[in-house]
């Protein structure tokens, strides 16, 4: 897939104050490291991507550069979510305004106003280009994921998932690189991918990789993010990626706010 845009979001100095379940006591997140490893993801973006929207932070949502959560866009049309944890539905209007100013979303679908009651996380969604997967969490419900099933009805079967309950997100053990058909997995997840070859007809082929962070890559216009300080993925990955630019990110300070490579992103073709 070929992305015109993107938007990202500046990372608080509150950011330590994040909803996360790792345990920091031992190492707390350094957030001036963590500012420079998510600057450094945006300029690597920015190398790639024509037009990146970068959105002021609001310290008073210490987890708002992490805007995948925001809201889900599938080619014209975007869906602004109704995050699961309450903290952090006021990060959605910014992500909103930014969205209105990239030309080709034609469409924007506030969740809640389809159903209070739906919810999703973006991170829950994996929008692989051919079709749309949902995983329910303790953030994603079924409701919002019928919420996007009418949303994207008509440009692309979407469907709920149910991935390993011990994950926050569904993207933490999947992921797609942009030739639609390659999934990237941990290895505990090869039930999900096989639940998503059987509802697609075996659409897809995966690369398994050892280490759940790494499972979790950003692929966009021939370029493939992925996760240093983890060699054995790594290798594997850079083995199956031959014909495309590998950049290794350490965003190790990203990680202990559960944070992942797509999450401080949302792509748009």
């Amino acid at each position: 897939m070929t992305y015109s845009a993107a938007i990202t979001r500046i990372l608080p100095n509150s950011f330590g104050n994040c909803v996360t379940n790792v345990d920091n006591t031992q190492s707390p997140i350094d957030i001036k490291l963590a500012q420079s490893q998510h600057d450094r993801y945006v300029d690597v973006l920015k190398k790639y991507i024509p037009n990146v929207i970068v959105v002021e932070t609001d310290e008073a949502h210490p987890d708002c550069s992490f805007v995948e959560d925001n809201a889900t866009v599938f080619e014209h049309t975007a869906v602004i979510n109704q995050p699961g944890h309450p903290s952090r539905r006021g990060e959605v209007g910014a992500i909103e305004k930014a969205l209105k100013q990239i030309p080709s979303v034609k469409s924007i679908i506030r969740m809640e106003e389809v159903d209070k009651d739906a919810l999703v996380d973006g991170g829950d969604v994996l929008n692989t280009g051919a079709h749309v997967f949902v995983g329910l969490s303790e953030r994603t419900n079924e409701k919002g994921g019928r919420v996007l099933q009418k949303a994207f009805d008509g440009l692309a079967q979407t469907f709920i998932l149910q991935p390993p309950g011990e994950m926050l997100h569904l993207k933490c053990c999947v992921t797609a690189l942009e030739d639609t058909k390659t999934l990237i997995a941990v290895d505990s997840a090869r039930a999900v991918v096989d639940e998503m070859n059987r509802l697609t007809d075996n659409y897809y082929t995966a690369i398994y990789v050892p280490d759940l962070v790494a499972a979790n890559v950003l692929s966009a216009n021939g370029v493939v993010l992925i996760q240093e300080g983890f060699p054995r993925s790594e290798q594997i990955l850079r083995d199956h990626l031959t014909s495309a630019q590998v950049v290794a990110l350490n965003m190790s300070e990203i990680i202990k706010a559960d944070g992942a490579l797509t999450c401080g992103s949302i792509l748009i073709k």
